[in-house]
């Protein structure tokens, strides 16, 4: 009997032991401290803005999430159905709180999850407890990356995206399984129909997927199923543009591309180089009428609202096609770019549409914050796409094979980058968020080498 209370006793104090050993070795994981300055900080910022913000987009995806029904085959001719369908789940746990505030409750807390799984990403490139520990640092409290948080917009969702899309690629890298490379193609469709743009994912995957199938034969079952999934994908985008041309006439996953174009022929002052004569006259009235500057956003934006109601889709489209199909607008795309590599790839948009509140208790700023946190250039950007390229060609020649982590970040920031700058005549920035990323992993992973080495 005495035997057995001791042995009782014994294994009381064994589990007392593992667990005050468990509590132990998670106090050491740098994750508990960085993950509570992240949060405190991130809240601390969030305290100093409104609950959240507004734009002219926002009010298109509550549109789409009320009355388009992506399971009954009813599209919405500006939105991809991802975003208003979170909208729309918020607003059916919600019930009749203030749907944008819980919005933008979910979405903050939704990028610690983000947080997290970037220090996931982190931990997959590096060992290095310093190096893991200030660059999750960066990432959490950096203003250019979470007060997107705030805003009734895709940013958020994105940023979790592609995230997410990192640490499946880079675990697929790593150790291969046929679950990481179907859940790359679930991903991509996501992200596809979160934003169109996200669509040259597809094609760089796809491309991906063969040259594994080609030249990797111990993954070759893995790229197969890599490939039935992206296929899948492209079925689906095919499917939804089918059902797009059905209902409003176009081939597309929205109908925004013209008026990017419309937005972009007016800033770029390519207008000029049209076809149809009328639209330049009515563009050039409309500028020494009412003294408008096709370098403000809001001004470009009255000058496309007349445009719209004044023409049809069709000499709109042509329009925009005959106005950008000239050497006049390579030269201003290669000029954009020139000019775009001085400015930093983050933007503090809240300050720009004078959110932030008390700002007389600032210490500092939050684009000051921002420059100190986030001090990347998209000059660097240009520098580390052209060292990625030149440091592939080079592995190949020399060692016959393919770095495929260098691969990875080289050819989607480079696509990233060419998007945001083609794709975005304004805030370019904005568009480049999901990229901001993939910039901070490569760099991450150029260091932990260099120091490696």
């Amino acid at each position: 009997m005495m035997d057995l209370i001791k042995k009782e006793e014994k294994n009381k104090t064994n589990f007392i032991k593992s667990i005050f050993k468990a509590i132990i070795e998670i106090l050491t994981q740098p994750l508990i401290y960085v993950l509570i300055i992240c949060i405190i900080t991130q809240f601390k910022i969030y305290d100093n803005v409104n609950k959240y913000a507004i734009c002219p987009d926002s009010y298109s995806y509550l549109k789409y999430s009320q009355n388009a029904d992506i399971f009954k085959g009813k599209l919405d001719k500006t939105r991809t159905p991802v975003y208003p369908y979170f909208i729309k789940l918020i607003d059916t746990i919600n019930g009749n709180k203030n749907l944008f505030l819980s919005v933008s409750f979910v979405q903050k807390w939704l990028f610690v999850i983000t947080f997290l799984l970037f220090y996931a990403c982190v931990q997959n490139l590096t060992k290095n407890k310093a190096i893991i520990t200030v660059s999750t640092l960066i990432f959490g409290i950096s203003p250019y990356i979470i007060l997107w948080n705030v805003f009734i917009l895709t940013e958020s969702i994105s940023l979790f995206e592609i995230t997410v899309l990192s640490l499946l690629t880079i675990r697929y890298l790593k150790a291969p399984k046929y679950s990481l490379a179907g859940a790359i193609g679930v991903i991509i469709l996501l992200m596809i129909l979160t934003r169109p743009a996200f669509i040259y994912l597809l094609p760089i995957y796809l491309l991906f997927w063969f040259l594994k199938l080609l030249f990797e034969k111990r993954e070759r079952k893995y790229a197969v199923v890599g490939i039935i999934f992206s296929l899948i994908c492209l079925a689906v985008i095919l499917g939804y543009c089918n059902l797009m041309k059905q209902q409003y006439g176009k081939f597309v996953l929205t109908d925004v591309s013209t008026t990017n174009g419309i937005v972009t022929a007016i800033s770029s002052k390519t207008y000029k180089n049209a076809s149809n004569k009328k639209i330049i006259k009515t563009i050039d009235e409309i500028l020494e009428k009412d003294n408008k500057d096709v370098e403000n956003i809001d001004d470009v934006s009255v000058i496309y609202k007349i445009l719209i109601n004044k023409y049809n889709d069709k000499q709109l489209r042509e329009f925009v096609n005959s106005s950008l199909k000239t050497p006049e607008y390579l030269q201003f795309l290669l000029r954009r770019t020139v000019e775009l590599g001085k400015s930093n790839i983050g933007i503090n948009y809240v300050d720009n549409l004078d959110l932030i509140f008390d700002k007389d208790s600032e210490i500092i700023s939050y684009k000051e914050l921002g420059d100190i946190s986030l001090p990347i250039t998209f000059g660097l950007v240009y520098f580390l796409i052209i060292g990625g390229i030149i440091y592939l060609i080079c592995n190949l020649i020399k060692n016959k094979k393919i770095d495929w982590i260098v691969a990875f970040f080289t050819i989607l920031i480079l696509a990233g980058t060419f998007t945001s700058i083609v794709g975005a005549s304004f805030e370019t920035e904005r568009l480049f968020l999901a990229t901001v990323v993939l910039v901070l992993l490569f760099i991450i992973y150029i260091i932990s080498n260099a120091i490696e080495k």
